[in-house]
Protein backbone atom coordinates (compact mmCIF):
# COMPACT_ATOMS: atom_id res chain seq x y z
CA UNK A 1 0.00 0.00 0.00
CA UNK A 2 1.09 3.50 -0.65
CA UNK A 3 2.28 5.86 1.60
CA UNK A 4 0.78 9.02 1.95
CA UNK A 5 2.25 12.27 3.65
CA UNK A 6 0.93 15.31 5.01
CA UNK A 7 1.30 17.69 1.75
CA UNK A 8 -0.09 14.56 -0.32
CA UNK A 9 -3.72 14.45 2.02
CA UNK A 10 -3.61 18.28 2.31
CA UNK A 11 -3.80 18.17 -1.46
CA UNK A 12 -6.42 15.56 -1.94
CA UNK A 13 -8.65 17.23 0.38
CA UNK A 14 -8.28 21.03 -0.12
CA UNK A 15 -7.83 21.71 3.05
CA UNK A 16 -4.78 21.99 5.63
CA UNK A 17 -4.95 19.07 8.39
CA UNK A 18 -5.56 20.66 11.54
CA UNK A 19 -5.46 17.60 13.64
CA UNK A 20 -2.90 14.45 13.41
CA UNK A 21 -4.04 11.68 10.89
CA UNK A 22 -2.49 8.27 11.48
CA UNK A 23 -2.49 6.39 8.68
CA UNK A 24 -1.65 2.61 8.91
CA UNK A 25 -1.22 -0.58 7.34
CA UNK A 26 -1.43 -3.81 8.84
CA UNK A 27 1.02 -5.41 6.18
CA UNK A 28 -1.11 -7.42 4.89
CA UNK A 29 0.40 -6.46 1.35
CA UNK A 30 3.95 -7.52 2.16
CA UNK A 31 5.13 -3.50 3.74
CA UNK A 32 5.59 -2.84 6.79
CA UNK A 33 3.14 -0.82 8.83
CA UNK A 34 3.82 2.96 8.78
CA UNK A 35 2.41 5.69 10.77
CA UNK A 36 2.24 8.74 10.38
CA UNK A 37 2.53 11.47 13.48
CA UNK A 38 1.60 14.40 14.32
CA UNK A 39 4.34 17.37 14.37
CA UNK A 40 5.75 17.02 17.33
CA UNK A 41 6.88 13.55 16.95
CA UNK A 42 4.24 11.67 19.27
CA UNK A 43 3.14 8.23 17.62
CA UNK A 44 -0.66 8.54 18.89
CA UNK A 45 -2.85 7.10 16.55
CA UNK A 46 -5.95 8.73 16.11
CA UNK A 47 -9.09 6.88 17.30
CA UNK A 48 -11.59 5.70 15.16
CA UNK A 49 -15.19 4.29 15.87
CA UNK A 50 -14.87 1.49 18.12
CA UNK A 51 -11.24 2.55 19.66
CA UNK A 52 -9.79 1.51 16.06
CA UNK A 53 -7.01 3.50 14.63
CA UNK A 54 -8.33 5.48 11.87
CA UNK A 55 -7.22 3.66 8.75
CA UNK A 56 -7.39 5.50 5.59
CA UNK A 57 -8.15 3.74 1.78
CA UNK A 58 -7.07 5.75 -0.76
CA UNK A 59 -10.36 4.76 -2.68
CA UNK A 60 -12.32 6.66 0.14
CA UNK A 61 -10.28 9.64 0.12
CA UNK A 62 -12.16 12.01 -2.53
CA UNK A 63 -11.96 15.80 -3.48
CA UNK A 64 -14.89 17.86 -2.68
CA UNK A 65 -15.91 18.32 -5.76
CA UNK A 66 -17.06 14.87 -5.95
CA UNK A 67 -18.47 15.18 -2.15
CA UNK A 68 -20.58 18.20 -3.16
CA UNK A 69 -21.80 16.78 -6.80
CA UNK A 70 -22.97 13.81 -4.70
CA UNK A 71 -25.20 15.47 -2.40
CA UNK A 72 -26.94 17.39 -5.47
CA UNK A 73 -27.44 14.76 -7.05
CA UNK A 74 -29.44 12.88 -3.65
CA UNK A 75 -30.98 16.27 -3.54
CA UNK A 76 -32.64 16.08 -6.52
CA UNK A 77 -33.47 12.54 -6.03
CA UNK A 78 -35.53 13.73 -2.80
CA UNK A 79 -37.14 16.51 -4.57
CA UNK A 80 -38.14 14.32 -7.82
CA UNK A 81 -39.79 11.84 -5.29
CA UNK A 82 -41.49 14.74 -3.26
CA UNK A 83 -42.76 15.53 -7.35
CA UNK A 84 -44.12 12.52 -7.73
CA UNK A 85 -45.81 12.44 -4.44
CA UNK A 86 -47.46 15.43 -4.65
CA UNK A 87 -48.59 14.32 -8.54
CA UNK A 88 -50.27 10.91 -6.65
CA UNK A 89 -51.94 12.78 -4.37
CA UNK A 90 -53.65 15.45 -6.47
CA UNK A 91 -54.32 12.61 -8.45
CA UNK A 92 -56.16 10.86 -5.74
CA UNK A 93 -58.09 13.86 -5.31
CA UNK A 94 -59.05 14.66 -8.66
CA UNK A 95 -60.36 11.29 -9.07
CA UNK A 96 -62.38 11.34 -5.77
CA UNK A 97 -63.78 15.02 -7.24
CA UNK A 98 -64.32 14.03 -10.10
CA UNK A 99 -65.64 10.49 -10.24
CA UNK A 100 -69.19 11.51 -9.05
CA UNK A 101 -69.59 14.00 -11.67
CA UNK A 102 -68.42 11.39 -14.64
CA UNK A 103 -71.20 9.05 -12.82
CA UNK A 104 -73.68 11.61 -13.30
CA UNK A 105 -73.43 11.93 -16.68
CA UNK A 106 -73.03 8.97 -17.57
CA UNK A 107 -76.55 8.59 -15.82
CA UNK A 108 -78.09 11.42 -17.71
CA UNK A 109 -76.58 9.67 -20.95
CA UNK A 110 -78.16 6.59 -20.11
CA UNK A 111 -81.92 8.41 -19.44
CA UNK A 112 -81.30 10.20 -22.18
CA UNK A 113 -80.90 6.90 -24.37
CA UNK A 114 -84.39 6.16 -22.82
CA UNK A 115 -86.34 8.74 -23.85
CA UNK A 116 -85.06 8.79 -27.36
CA UNK A 117 -86.11 5.07 -27.36
CA UNK A 118 -89.31 5.97 -25.85
CA UNK A 119 -89.63 8.86 -28.28
CA UNK A 120 -88.92 6.65 -31.66
CA UNK A 121 -91.60 3.92 -29.83
CA UNK A 122 -94.42 7.00 -29.73
CA UNK A 123 -93.84 7.98 -32.85
CA UNK A 124 -93.74 4.43 -34.21
CA UNK A 125 -96.98 4.08 -32.90
CA UNK A 126 -98.06 7.26 -33.92
CA UNK A 127 -97.46 7.90 -37.23
CA UNK A 128 -100.62 8.62 -38.08
CA UNK A 129 -100.70 11.98 -36.48
CA UNK A 130 -97.22 12.89 -37.36
CA UNK A 131 -98.37 12.53 -41.28
CA UNK A 132 -101.24 14.73 -40.90
CA UNK A 133 -99.26 17.62 -39.35
CA UNK A 134 -95.40 17.05 -40.73
CA UNK A 135 -94.33 18.41 -43.80
CA UNK A 136 -96.04 15.32 -45.93
CA UNK A 137 -98.92 18.22 -47.66
CA UNK A 138 -99.10 15.73 -50.73
CA UNK A 139 -101.12 12.89 -48.59
CA UNK A 140 -102.73 15.09 -45.44
CA UNK A 141 -106.10 15.74 -47.07
CA UNK A 142 -106.47 11.73 -47.10
CA UNK A 143 -106.15 11.65 -43.49
CA UNK A 144 -107.96 14.28 -42.55
CA UNK A 145 -111.20 13.21 -45.11
CA UNK A 146 -110.54 9.73 -44.13
CA UNK A 147 -109.28 9.13 -40.56
CA UNK A 148 -110.41 5.93 -40.75
CA UNK A 149 -109.02 4.22 -43.32
CA UNK A 150 -108.33 0.67 -43.73
CA UNK A 151 -104.92 -0.55 -41.97
CA UNK A 152 -103.61 -1.71 -45.50
CA UNK A 153 -104.04 1.57 -46.51
CA UNK A 154 -101.78 3.07 -43.52
CA UNK A 155 -99.37 0.41 -43.96
CA UNK A 156 -99.28 0.86 -47.55
CA UNK A 157 -98.55 4.91 -47.34
CA UNK A 158 -95.73 4.08 -44.72
CA UNK A 159 -94.02 2.14 -47.69
CA UNK A 160 -94.36 4.74 -50.38
CA UNK A 161 -92.74 7.38 -47.53
CA UNK A 162 -89.67 4.87 -46.69
CA UNK A 163 -89.13 3.73 -50.21
CA UNK A 164 -89.62 5.99 -53.16
CA UNK A 165 -89.06 10.01 -53.76
CA UNK A 166 -91.86 11.94 -51.17
CA UNK A 167 -92.43 14.36 -54.45
CA UNK A 168 -94.32 11.41 -55.81
CA UNK A 169 -96.67 10.67 -53.14
CA UNK A 170 -100.02 12.26 -53.98
CA UNK A 171 -103.33 11.75 -52.39
CA UNK A 172 -107.27 12.41 -53.82
CA UNK A 173 -108.85 12.66 -50.85
CA UNK A 174 -112.18 13.97 -53.12
CA UNK A 175 -113.24 11.51 -55.62
CA UNK A 176 -115.80 9.38 -53.99
CA UNK A 177 -115.06 6.19 -52.88
CA UNK A 178 -111.47 7.45 -51.31
CA UNK A 179 -108.99 7.56 -50.24
CA UNK A 180 -107.00 6.82 -53.54
CA UNK A 181 -103.16 7.23 -54.38
CA UNK A 182 -102.16 8.52 -57.68
CA UNK A 183 -100.06 6.24 -59.68
CA UNK A 184 -99.56 8.05 -63.12
CA UNK A 185 -101.55 11.68 -63.79
CA UNK A 186 -100.88 13.19 -67.07
CA UNK A 187 -101.68 17.50 -67.24
CA UNK A 188 -99.57 18.78 -70.03
CA UNK A 189 -96.57 17.94 -71.82
CA UNK A 190 -93.96 19.38 -69.98
CA UNK A 191 -92.92 15.92 -68.71
CA UNK A 192 -91.25 12.68 -70.88
CA UNK A 193 -92.85 9.72 -70.91
CA UNK A 194 -91.25 8.07 -73.64
CA UNK A 195 -88.85 6.59 -71.20
CA UNK A 196 -87.23 3.11 -70.84
CA UNK A 197 -87.86 0.17 -68.34
CA UNK A 198 -85.66 1.71 -65.37
CA UNK A 199 -87.62 4.63 -65.35
CA UNK A 200 -91.08 2.54 -65.37
CA UNK A 201 -89.89 0.35 -62.45
CA UNK A 202 -88.51 2.98 -60.31
CA UNK A 203 -90.72 6.26 -61.57
CA UNK A 204 -90.64 9.69 -62.32
CA UNK A 205 -91.98 13.51 -62.85
CA UNK A 206 -93.16 15.17 -59.76
CA UNK A 207 -96.39 15.03 -58.02
CA UNK A 208 -98.08 18.54 -58.75
CA UNK A 209 -97.77 17.78 -62.22
CA UNK A 210 -97.22 14.72 -64.53
CA UNK A 211 -96.06 11.83 -62.61
CA UNK A 212 -95.77 8.03 -62.44
CA UNK A 213 -95.25 6.15 -59.08
CA UNK A 214 -93.26 3.02 -60.56
CA UNK A 215 -94.04 -0.43 -60.96
CA UNK A 216 -92.46 -1.90 -58.29
CA UNK A 217 -93.92 0.68 -56.12
CA UNK A 218 -97.10 -0.23 -57.61
CA UNK A 219 -97.16 -4.25 -57.26
CA UNK A 220 -96.11 -3.82 -53.65
CA UNK A 221 -99.40 -1.83 -53.30
CA UNK A 222 -101.67 -4.27 -55.20
CA UNK A 223 -100.37 -7.90 -54.69
CA UNK A 224 -102.68 -8.85 -52.08
CA UNK A 225 -105.44 -8.44 -54.82
CA UNK A 226 -107.74 -6.20 -52.66
CA UNK A 227 -107.39 -3.09 -54.97
CA UNK A 228 -109.44 -1.21 -56.81
CA UNK A 229 -108.01 0.77 -60.22
CA UNK A 230 -109.57 3.93 -61.14
CA UNK A 231 -109.21 6.02 -64.61
CA UNK A 232 -110.25 9.49 -64.87
CA UNK A 233 -110.15 11.34 -68.09
CA UNK A 234 -110.82 14.56 -69.01
CA UNK A 235 -111.66 15.36 -72.93
CA UNK A 236 -113.22 18.05 -74.25
CA UNK A 237 -114.68 19.61 -71.00
CA UNK A 238 -115.91 16.02 -70.61
CA UNK A 239 -114.88 13.73 -67.85
CA UNK A 240 -115.30 10.38 -67.31
CA UNK A 241 -113.92 7.18 -65.53
CA UNK A 242 -113.48 3.56 -65.00
CA UNK A 243 -113.21 1.52 -61.95
CA UNK A 244 -111.26 -2.28 -61.97
CA UNK A 245 -111.39 -3.64 -59.32
CA UNK A 246 -109.05 -6.96 -58.18
CA UNK A 247 -106.28 -4.65 -60.01
CA UNK A 248 -103.10 -6.39 -59.64
CA UNK A 249 -99.27 -5.48 -61.08
CA UNK A 250 -96.95 -8.31 -60.68
CA UNK A 251 -93.35 -8.83 -59.56
CA UNK A 252 -90.71 -7.56 -62.18
CA UNK A 253 -89.95 -11.48 -63.10
CA UNK A 254 -93.57 -11.44 -64.55
CA UNK A 255 -92.57 -8.50 -66.47
CA UNK A 256 -95.05 -6.30 -64.35
CA UNK A 257 -98.34 -8.01 -66.17
CA UNK A 258 -101.37 -6.32 -65.20
CA UNK A 259 -104.75 -8.07 -63.81
CA UNK A 260 -108.02 -6.79 -62.79
CA UNK A 261 -111.62 -7.82 -62.58
CA UNK A 262 -114.69 -6.73 -64.19
CA UNK A 263 -114.77 -2.70 -64.85
CA UNK A 264 -117.49 -0.65 -64.57
CA UNK A 265 -117.69 3.23 -65.58
CA UNK A 266 -118.95 6.03 -67.95
CA UNK A 267 -115.93 6.23 -69.61
CA UNK A 268 -115.94 2.80 -71.18
CA UNK A 269 -113.48 -0.22 -71.42
CA UNK A 270 -110.59 0.52 -73.61
CA UNK A 271 -108.11 -1.69 -70.61
CA UNK A 272 -110.05 -4.86 -71.32
CA UNK A 273 -108.33 -5.53 -74.06
CA UNK A 274 -104.47 -5.56 -72.37
CA UNK A 275 -105.69 -7.56 -69.22
CA UNK A 276 -103.31 -10.18 -68.67
CA UNK A 277 -100.31 -8.44 -70.54
CA UNK A 278 -96.90 -7.44 -69.68
CA UNK A 279 -95.26 -4.26 -69.28
CA UNK A 280 -93.56 -2.84 -72.59
CA UNK A 281 -91.17 -0.19 -72.86
CA UNK A 282 -89.17 1.34 -75.71
CA UNK A 283 -86.49 -0.94 -74.84
CA UNK A 284 -87.81 -4.23 -73.08
CA UNK A 285 -90.45 -5.59 -75.55
CA UNK A 286 -93.02 -7.88 -74.29
CA UNK A 287 -95.44 -7.30 -76.79
CA UNK A 288 -97.27 -10.11 -78.77
CA UNK A 289 -96.76 -7.82 -81.75
CA UNK A 290 -95.07 -9.75 -85.30
CA UNK A 291 -94.27 -6.31 -86.70
CA UNK A 292 -92.13 -4.55 -84.22
CA UNK A 293 -92.11 -3.07 -80.44
CA UNK A 294 -95.43 -1.64 -79.82
CA UNK A 295 -93.82 1.26 -77.72
CA UNK A 296 -91.41 2.41 -80.11
CA UNK A 297 -94.07 2.48 -82.93
CA UNK A 298 -96.81 4.34 -80.48
CA UNK A 299 -94.02 6.15 -79.21
CA UNK A 300 -94.96 5.06 -75.21
CA UNK A 301 -95.46 2.45 -72.69
CA UNK A 302 -97.74 0.66 -71.53
CA UNK A 303 -99.65 -3.44 -71.43
CA UNK A 304 -99.48 -3.50 -75.15
CA UNK A 305 -100.79 -6.70 -76.55
CA UNK A 306 -99.92 -6.04 -80.15
CA UNK A 307 -99.97 -3.07 -83.03
CA UNK A 308 -99.93 -2.93 -86.71
CA UNK A 309 -103.07 -1.68 -88.88
CA UNK A 310 -104.79 -5.45 -88.19
CA UNK A 311 -104.65 -5.57 -84.54
CA UNK A 312 -106.78 -3.38 -82.14
CA UNK A 313 -105.20 -1.29 -79.92
CA UNK A 314 -107.43 0.43 -77.43
CA UNK A 315 -105.45 2.44 -74.98
CA UNK A 316 -102.03 4.25 -74.46
CA UNK A 317 -101.87 6.70 -71.82
CA UNK A 318 -98.40 6.86 -71.07
CA UNK A 319 -98.05 8.14 -74.83
CA UNK A 320 -96.45 12.01 -75.73
CA UNK A 321 -98.99 14.29 -74.79
CA UNK A 322 -101.09 16.17 -77.65
CA UNK A 323 -99.88 13.65 -80.07
CA UNK A 324 -102.51 11.95 -82.33
CA UNK A 325 -103.90 8.44 -84.06
CA UNK A 326 -102.85 6.54 -81.06
CA UNK A 327 -99.45 7.89 -80.25
CA UNK A 328 -100.69 10.33 -77.48
CA UNK A 329 -102.31 9.39 -74.30
CA UNK A 330 -105.70 8.53 -75.85
CA UNK A 331 -108.73 6.19 -74.45
CA UNK A 332 -110.36 4.95 -77.66
CA UNK A 333 -113.78 4.38 -76.00
CA UNK A 334 -113.77 8.20 -74.76
CA UNK A 335 -111.50 10.30 -76.77
CA UNK A 336 -111.31 7.24 -80.16
CA UNK A 337 -107.78 8.02 -81.15
CA UNK A 338 -106.94 11.24 -79.90
CA UNK A 339 -104.97 12.59 -76.89
CA UNK A 340 -107.15 13.46 -73.71
CA UNK A 341 -106.32 16.48 -71.86
CA UNK A 342 -105.86 15.09 -68.90
CA UNK A 343 -105.27 11.72 -67.26
CA UNK A 344 -105.14 10.37 -63.93
CA UNK A 345 -104.87 6.48 -62.74
CA UNK A 346 -105.51 5.58 -59.09
CA UNK A 347 -105.94 3.00 -56.40
CA UNK A 348 -107.27 2.50 -53.03
CA UNK A 349 -107.32 -0.23 -50.63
Amino acid sequence: MPTYTRDALEALNERPLTRPICATTDGADGHPPIVVGDVEGRNEPEVGINNDPLHLNPEEIQPNWVLQSNLTFRKQIRRLEIGMAVVILVSVVLIFILAPIFGNNQRKLMLQNEELKDNLDWMEQHWYDLLIYDHLSGIMECFEAFPNASQLFRENIIYLIRNIDIDLIRCDAKTPGGPWIIIQRRVDGKEEFYRNWDFYKKGFGRAEGNFWLGLETIHRLTQNGSVTLRVDLLYQNESQFMEYPEFIITDEASMYSIEFGTPYGTAGDSLGYHNAMEFTTKDVDNDHSTTGNCAIEYNGAWWYQSCGQAFVLDSNLNGIFGEEEKRGPFWTTFSENNSVDKSEMKIKM
